[in-house]
């Protein structure tokens, strides 16, 4: 039976034309018959359409079923071909460009099949087209992120490196904090030992001295936790150097084929953030009650002297 004796005697023919464009036809639909189409395997799908297509509703359902495939997944382009004017169009493809078969001859069925052929070509073009700007789509984000992945290490590994010297250099001004506090206690010390003070002069000595060391040890305090704010920053930043050489590798290994949630779960502890050691810190932190103390104290005493005085 000829192409043109099916469509004469009002059967429905579906061809599924796949990447090389060779059709293979599939069962003849027939009154009471089933129309199942392998969606995913087939890039078109050429649908003859008879008057006496929509009495059938199992063929209806299949064409509401690629429409929604087509519209949805871009696959497989529908190619209606109305045998006739009259030929009334489902709703479900109303807006796609309808195909006619002008005349039922030798001349009418190669000028359908070349409108199919230019369809197809069409479809073949844009699908090239799409590809190629998905390919440079890709590319151009793949050489975006590595730069900006590149650029984030350099940056993080200075700023590691900054607060690491940082950390280092208060914790040594803490250590000569210390340091300076008993070297000054244990001059005065000696330099007490040389006199005979009064057991006033005693004490303004000590509580110089007091006020000395107290002021020391508040700065060596204060040194310190800077000190190890700077460190916690930079061991920070050294972790965000590990999660992000982690993404890096990731996308050098599969960057062509990862999807933008991979990317994304990839990178996603490269930002930790637990919160500021400089921002937990306070003004307390310098312990300057030893000082309060110290100045109440030599207050006390002044006030002594001056009534003993009078």
């Amino acid at each position: 039976m000829t192409l043109g004796q099916e469509m004469n005697s009002g059967q429905e023919m579906l061809f599924g034309l796949g990447n090389a464009i060779n059709p293979f036809q599939f069962p003849l639909h027939l009154k009471g018959a089933k129309v199942n189409l392998p969606y995913s395997d087939i890039d078109a799908v050429v649908l003859l359409l008879s008057d006496e297509s929509p009495r059938s509703s199992e063929l209806m359902k299949g064409v509401r079923e690629a429409a929604i495939s087509y519209r949805t997944r871009g696959v497989p382009l529908l190619i209606p071909v109305a045998t006739s004017l009259s030929v009334p169009i489902p709703d479900a493809i109303a807006g796609m460009r309808i195909l006619h078969l002008k005349s039922r001859t030798k001349e009418g069925y190669r000028a359908t099949a070349d409108a199919i052929d230019n369809v197809l070509d069409a479809y073949d073009n844009i699908k090239i087209a799409k590809e190629e700007e998905r390919r440079e789509v890709q590319e151009k984000v793949e050489r975006s992120t590595g730069e900006y992945v590149q650029k984030s290490l350099a940056n993080l590994k200075d700023r590691e490196h900054v607060y690491r010297r940082l950390s280092y250099a208060w914790y040594g001004v803490a250590l000569l904090s210390l340091v300076g506090g008993v070297a000054y206690g244990v001059w005065r010390a000696i330099m007490l030992q040389d006199k005979q003070p009064s057991w006033e002069s005693l004490v303004q000595v000590g509580l110089v001295t007091v006020l000395v060391i107290g002021v020391l040890g508040a700065l060596s305090r204060f040194a310190f936790l800077l000190g190890k704010a700077f460190m916690v920053e930079s061991l920070r930043n050294s972790d965000r150097i590990h999660a992000i050489s982690f993404g890096e590798f990731y996308l050098d290994a599969f960057g062509d084929k990862a999807e933008w949630s991979e990317v994304k779960e990839a990178f996603q502890h490269w930002n930790i953030d637990k919160g500021s050691t400089f921002i937990e810190q306070d003004a307390k932190d310098v312990d300057p009650q030893i000082l309060l103390t110290a100045l109440e104290i030599a207050k006390a005493i002044s006030g002594a002297r001056n009534v003993q005085d009078r």
